[in-house]
């Protein structure tokens, strides 16, 4: 093969190479892996630090644009086009919706444009593009969230007699996470704990009630006070004890 020809080979073949390599970095688990590391930094506070993966020409737009922290990111779908260079990313963010001064965790829908650029993914915003407002999350008023936790029962009767466990059920029907605790109850025979403290957007968990008995049980009905944070609520419900007579 003569001389010239060789180096036009070589040349071919190192093209091949760095096209094969190239395409290698821009299959969907690598932009799963890069879109991944760029939403943790949202999750971790340093959104900053995240310049080398945006495009270049979108990075006076990124610059200026909201950094939010999320609590949590979940990627439900990636689109990349029959070009292999643009794709789309679709998910969940949790964020905060602050009422009154109160923060409730709240999942919103994400999107994100990504582009191929020097060989691998970056994030992509359209300098020329108009501004697209996201849509605006409702934000409930104080009213709609109060009253949100509730109690299965809002009376009980309890007695020494036969199975000493009893049991109130506590939903939570709120956009977000509540803390429960429990006011201490000073009846005598009487134990009361929290199934969990924690619940979630629409989870339930159990008060567990377990009596024994006593000589002489409360003749009035006594409460038992669950105090809902952070709205500041209470949710009662009333003990009845009956006489083992």
């Amino acid at each position: 093969m003569p001389h010239g020809c060789k180096i036009e080979f070589v040349k071919y073949l190192l093209l091949l190479l760095a096209t094969s390599c190239a395409s290698g970095q821009t299959t969907e688990p690598v932009l799963r892996a890069r879109a991944t590391k760029f939403l943790q930094a949202y999750v971790d506070g340093k959104a900053r630090t995240l310049e080398p993966m945006v495009v270049e020409e979108s990075r006076d737009k990124w610059f200026s644009s909201e950094k939010p922290r999320y609590g949590s990111f979940e990627i439900i779908k990636i689109e990349i086009d029959k070009s292999g260079s643009m794709a789309m990313i679709s998910g969940m963010v949790e964020t905060a919706l602050k009422v009154r001064g109160a923060s409730y965790p709240a999942k919103i829908p994400y999107k994100a444009s990504w582009k191929v650029e020097d060989g691998e993914w970056r994030y992509y915003l359209d300098p020329n593009a108009a501004e697209v407002k996201a849509r605006p999350v409702r934000i409930p008023d104080p009213g709609e969230l109060l009253g949100k936790v509730t109690a299965s029962k809002n009376e009980i009767k309890l007695c020494g007699c036969g199975e000493p466990q009893f049991e109130v059920g506590i939903n939570n029907d709120m956009p977000g996470d509540v803390t429960l605790s429990l006011e201490p109850v000073n009846v005598p025979g009487l134990r009361v704990s929290l199934k969990d403290t924690l619940l979630h957007a629409k989870q339930s968990t159990n008060i567990i009630l377990e009596y024994d008995g006593a000589e002489k049980p409360p003749s009035a009905p006594v409460p038992l006070y669950v105090n809902v944070s952070p709205t500041g609520e209470q949710v009662v419900v009333k003990m009845i004890f009956a006489t083992t007579n």
